[in-house]
């Protein structure tokens, strides 16, 4: 699907606009025109951008890298398209899914080797295509599926769930499929890249799909934030304090109280200052919300907490270069990350305790290189310790009453993969820097940073 954006974020065309775009891409044409209500635009594709010719306008266009939308169906059994971000959301799901299959069909041995025949006969016909075991394509587990406000959509089984009625619902995907023309004895000379057509179809998913996954797909992964109600635990606090001999005695004041150090005695490892236990526990009850436990009186951090995201769940798919593409990135393969922070309950540590808030879902993207490895390692950690999210209470608009909603913490992330910082976008040369200062501030070391930290940065 292919999108452009609007004042108030990503816009997708139409299914025929998408499939009409998608073609001229594939055979790389420059400049296309279309017709969207109506108004003529010309498109470049090489730089992405669009061009009204009634405004005389410029905006940014993307290609979203999947190629096949979803559909549910109403009372009437007649199909209707998912929102575009929804619907893009469960094809991710969907080819995640194809992707485990795959990895999950081959044994240790021979993973690697197959793996590279299969990449080079999802080139061939439809017939070289790898086989599966259709046993193993089985419902998600409870809570695999896609969640969309009241409705589990479950890809494989083709049904969204109702969670509040029960009612099921079948649902469909249709894909862009490559149609070749066959070439007359006029035509030997030209070019078989221009020869073929893009119809949308629809997928039989009862069955295991995976040439989906790796005609696109390096590898996935994912990480669960489990949510937590306090942000250090006994443990982390008994192995930070030490407690002094009950006759032992300081020449000095406590700086949290200003009483004398004669009594009830513990110090801080990391940095030997001494204070009333009493003082310091109180001290720290205040800090659920912090995430460092710095000395009160020389600032050095004793241990680092955990953040109070609720709990959800992040995944990550490597796309090979071509099917997407980062500003200042050509010819890289492409690290998109989800994040799906489900609604629930406050727990103590959000505004309002024991209150609803709005759950969130949320794309960003990193180039699949040293850096990009690096900075993935990194996000994954801090998603995993609950310093990704907050929960933020905000005034609802239509009602003038207060609501709580998930939104990004103060971890950077690159939402889009072009327009720059001002759009949250690549490229952006102090990315990295900005990044790594932050996970450190939060006490994450990110895997092999030591080892790349003096190397060139790739901008």
């Amino acid at each position: 699907m292919w999108r452009w954006w609007s004042d108030e974020g990503w816009v997708y065309y139409s299914l025929e606009n998408s499939a009409v775009i998608e073609k001229s891409w594939r055979k790389k044409e420059v400049n296309i025109i279309i017709n969207v209500g109506g108004i003529p635009f010309l498109l470049n594709l090489r730089h992405f951008y669009q061009f009204n010719f009634i405004t005389q306008r410029h905006r940014r266009i993307s290609r979203d890298i999947s190629s096949a939308v979803w559909f549910w169906t109403d009372n009437d059994d007649q199909l209707n398209l998912y929102q575009p971000n929804v619907s893009a959301q469960i094809e991710r799901f969907y080819l995640h899914i194809q992707w485990n299959l795959y990895k999950e069909s081959q044994n240790d041995e021979n993973s690697h080797h197959n793996h590279n025949n299969c990449q080079k006969l999802c080139k061939g016909s439809d017939a070289l295509q790898p086989a599966i075991n259709n046993e193993l394509v089985k419902r998600p587990k409870s809570g695999d599926c896609v969640v969309w406000n009241q409705y589990d959509i479950y890809p494989i089984e083709c049904v969204q769930v109702n969670r509040i009625t029960g009612k099921e619902r079948k649902i469909y995907r249709r894909y862009l499929k490559k149609v070749e023309y066959e070439l007359t004895d006029n035509s030997q000379d030209s070019d078989k890249e221009n020869d073929f057509n893009l119809e949308w179809e629809f997928t039989d998913t009862s069955k295991p799909q995976i040439q989906d996954a790796l005609s696109i797909i390096v590898e996935t992964g994912e990480f669960n934030c489990e949510g937590y109600s306090n942000a250090f635990t006994k443990q982390e606090i008994d192995f930070t304090v030490s407690k002094l001999l009950e006759q032992a005695q300081v020449d000095d004041d406590c700086c949290l109280c200003l009483d004398a150090l004669n009594r009830d005695l513990v110090k801080l490892n990391k940095c030997s200052h001494v204070f009333h236990s009493e003082c310091l526990n109180d001290m720290i009850s205040h800090l659920n919300n912090k995430t460092a436990l710095l000395c009160p009186l020389c600032m050095t951090p004793q241990c680092f907490g955990r953040g109070n995201s609720p709990p959800g769940k992040m995944r990550y798919i490597v796309y090979k270069s071509g099917n997407i593409e980062i500003e200042s990135y050509p010819n890289t393969n492409v690290i998109e990350i989800e994040y799906f922070i489900p609604s629930g309950i406050q727990n103590q540590r959000h505004p309002s305790p024991n209150k609803l808030y709005t759950g969130t879902y949320k794309i960003a993207y990193l180039p699949f290189n040293k850096k990009g490895l690096i900075m993935l390692d990194g996000l994954a950690k801090a998603f995993q310790l609950g310093h990704t999210f907050k929960v933020n209470s905000i005034t609802n608009p239509s009602t003038g009453s207060s609501m709580e909603i998930v939104q990004w913490g103060n971890i950077p992330h690159k939402i889009s993969t072009c327009g720059g910082p001002a759009l949250h976008g690549f490229p952006d040369p102090n990315f990295f820097t900005t990044l790594i200062n932050k996970l450190s501030s939060l006490g994450i070391k990110c895997k092999h940073e030591e080892s790349e930290s003096h190397s060139e940065i790739h901008e």
